[in-house]
């Protein structure tokens, strides 16, 4: 991280952990400047609002720029949270915008190999409350698939089937559980 060769490793097993926060705070911390002092002079565009509200804030270019700075600034690359890919889908799905989410959760999906369950799980109830019923059975069946001991990804995937009309696939899935 540093070029006197320090590394630094943290491992969490709570989400969301705020790792660009907790990232920044450490770079600050490294290199001795004094939080009070620092000004904010990026801007993470508000995922948390409506479609419109976040296009106005900046929007999927904020975004990118932000990330994009933000690793030039810790001389590695930051990716987005789950959690923030989670929130995009969710808005854009909230606006009908299919596939913008789609895209949202490809990428995310590029860059975590094995997907958190909990926003896993979430993306595809995402996409079900959405009727993109394919979309959510191929979220929850790569939840089931990288969490195989997960009782509730099982459960996931047997709803979606269902709101599908996929019956033999539901009572299938559900007698796995």
């Amino acid at each position: 991280m540093y070029g006197d060769g320090t590394t630094v490793i943290y491992l969490a097993n709570v989400t969301p952990v705020g790792n660009v926060r907790l990232t920044m705070n450490m770079h600050l911390a490294a290199n001795n400047i004094v939080i009070d002092d620092f000004k904010r002079d990026i801007k993470l565009p508000e995922i948390n609002g409506d479609l419109d509200d976040f296009n106005v804030d900046g929007g999927v270019a904020g975004l990118k720029a932000y990330y994009q700075e933000i690793s030039k600034r810790a001389d590695y690359k930051v990716n987005m949270t789950q959690w923030g890919y989670q929130e995009l889908i969710e808005l854009h799905l909230s606006e009908g915008k299919l596939a913008e989410a789609e895209q949202f959760y490809q990428e995310m999906l590029s860059l975590y190999t094995t997907p958190n369950k909990r926003w896993l799980n979430q993306i595809g109830y995402d996409f079900l409350e959405n009727e993109a019923y394919q979309q959510a059975i191929d979220s929850f069946k790569l939840n089931v698939n990288n969490h195989i001991y997960s009782a509730s990804a099982y459960d996931s995937l047997g709803d979606a089937y269902r709101e599908n009309g996929q019956y033999e696939l539901a009572k299938r899935v559900s007698a796995r559980l």
